[in-house]
């Protein structure tokens, strides 16, 4: 029969004690760490572990068993990579323990799996239409993100989550067409501001267009010598090219303009063709070069010519003095060409202009 244990032998008497050991179940347990350094958003409960290919749950792991490899994996999630190699530490002595991981019989391990975010990138390029003779290249003009100076064509690490507004400084003579932006690889449209996702990847282009410069063409007419000719009766030219007063279409930058007129008769020009800035009102010179989106004025100034002064003849006259006949004809002459036909009477005064 069953001898009590610590046993007390009698003489003679013969005990057989077995003493029965059972392994100890390791432990282990699996963490899983998130790094969110370039605005990421996903936390640890957003991962799959995996434990020799089967799905587990974070923390401790039932069923695991004594010298029996194990490997700790994840499936994969957009926009964040693995940081490292996979940690595990024997949890009494803190030292390494080598992944995969092969416990003893008893052995308490933790294994970490790490990752951090991946920033976004941002390309920032500038696109320029000259169609209205415009001169400006791309490299004049100064591109921003969120108010911070870029350089085009750099890619740019961005927080992921957070809006990204793309901006330029003005150059003058130009308009904003608008601001494109495209997925890198698919090319799919992208909303402005743009707001990317961790490991997005987004081009977004600045588009500019010269702005036509306008010329407005003026005619002034002087009638102080009593001509009758008005704006209308004057034909302008620009180039060689008939154009009508006012507004002048199809001036394109950096191109020169000579303005001119078909000469109407009895009219001079009056001093040079004068072009000003419509908005500084400085002068400009004529012929005149326009700058992209420039305004200006040009007018063009006709005076009436007198007709021509008669000279004064002076006829014998009877029974006149000649020195009253000479008085007579330099009064006469100084109030304006005036004829005189004698034989015994003044002839008829006709007023011959200025």
């Amino acid at each position: 029969g069953a001898v009590v244990h610590p046993v007390t032998l009698l003489p003679g008497q013969a005990v057989q004690c077995t003493v029965t050991n059972r392994d100890i179940a390791p432990g282990l347990t699996l963490v899983k760490e998130v790094i969110n350094d370039d605005g990421g958003d996903a936390e640890a409960g957003d991962f799959q572990l995996t434990l020799n290919g089967q799905n587990v749950d974070q923390g401790a792991q039932d069923g695991v068993m004594s010298n029996t490899e194990y490997t700790l994996g994840e499936v994969q999630i957009d926009g964040y990579m693995q940081l490292g190699e996979i940690a595990c530490v024997d949890d009494e002595t803190q030292e390494a323990v080598a992944h995969p991981v092969v416990l003893a019989e008893g052995q308490e391990v933790t294994c970490t799996i790490t990752n951090d975010d991946i920033g976004p990138g941002l390309i920032v390029l500038k696109e320029v239409i000259n169609d209205d003779g415009g001169n400006a290249q791309p490299g004049d003009f100064t591109l921003r993100v969120n108010g911070e100076a870029v350089v085009q064509g750099d890619n740019l690490t961005v927080p992921a989550n957070a809006a990204q507004t793309v901006s330029e400084d003005q150059v003058e003579g130009y308009a904003l067409v608008g601001i494109s932006c495209v997925e890198t690889g698919t090319e799919n449209v992208v909303e402005h501001p743009v707001v990317l996702d961790e490991g997005d990847s987004v081009t977004c282009t600045v588009i500019n267009d010269d702005v036509a410069p306008q010329l407005t063409v003026v005619k002034s007419v002087i009638n102080d010598d009593a001509g009758t000719a008005e704006a209308g009766d004057f034909q302008l030219t620009l180039n060689g090219d008939n154009v009508a007063q006012g507004s002048v279409p199809g001036i394109v930058a950096n191109t020169q303009y000579t303005l001119s007129e078909i000469q109407v008769e009895g009219y001079l020009q009056s001093g040079d063709v004068v072009c000003v800035d419509n908005d500084t009102q400085e002068a400009l010179a004529h012929p005149v070069t326009l700058e992209a989106g420039q305004s200006a004025t040009c007018t063009i100034t006709n005076d009436d010519i007198p007709d021509e002064v008669l000279p004064v003849e002076i006829l014998p006259f009877t029974g006149l003095d000649s020195d009253v006949m000479l008085a007579i004809a330099i009064l006469l002459a100084m109030s304006g060409a005036i004829a005189l036909y004698a034989s015994r009477r003044v002839g008829k005064h006709e007023d011959l202009g200025r």
